[in-house]
Formats: C-alpha cells, structure tokens, sequence
C-alpha cells in the first residue's frame, strides 16, 4: 500500500535505529540503479548500501558482491522476498515481517503519510 518513497524511508529508518547506521543524505539523490542510498557505522569502520524493491521482482545477491570490500554491508529489502544467490554474510536480507513489526513498534517516528494509512 505504501509508495516505493515511503518503503524506502521505512528501510532507512530501520537501519538507522535497528542497525546503527547514519545516513548520507545526499546520496540517495546519485543516479545508480545499484543501490538507494549510502550510510556509514556510527564507528567509520564501514559503509552500508542498501537496495529497496517494492514490486515482484527478485532481487539477484550477485549483483551487489561488488559493494561489499573494505568490510561494507549490503542491505536488501524485497517485497516479493524473494533473494537469489545469496551466499555471502555481509549481503543481509530484510525480511518482510521484521520491517512490518518495526513500522507498528516505531509508529511515532514514522513519517506523516505513512502515520496516516496505519490509522
């Protein structure tokens, strides 16, 4: 029911509060299909890429292993849930009913369009 904007911020919330992540606000506006937007360990120690796919498509682990040197994480939000070849730890994938547990556990810090369809 939420617009793929909206999927997108509920995926940059989660990681910044479930995951300890700081985002870069301004990298969700780079051109890449790749990922959505960059953040960073509160420590330094690495980055973060995360991908948000709101309609049935797979998303193919593969394509991100490119990201991951240096010690950075891959976050990857499906709606389908459906996540190919994914053998590696530092490629996660969110499950559909964790992000759900969290929208309902975190209503107050959801933004205003999203408050309103949980009404």
């Amino acid at each position: 029911m939420f617009l793929p904007e909206d999927v997108e911020e509920i995926v940059s919330l989660y990681l910044q509060l479930e995951k300890n992540y700081l985002i870069y606000s301004s990298s969700n506006k780079v051109d890449t299909q790749t990922y959505e937007f960059v953040m960073v360990s509160r420590n330094g120690e690495h980055r973060c890429y995360a991908q948000v796919k709101t309609g049935n498509e797979p998303l193919d682990c593969k394509k991100y292993e490119h990201l991951i040197s240096k010690g950075n994480k891959v976050y990857l939000f499906t709606v389908s849930q459906e996540y190919k070849n994914n053998n590696n730890k530092n490629i996660i994938t969110l499950g559909k009913n964790d992000i759900i547990d969290y929208i309902y556990n975190n209503q107050k810090i959801m933004p205003e369009r999203i408050q309103r369809w949980l009404k």
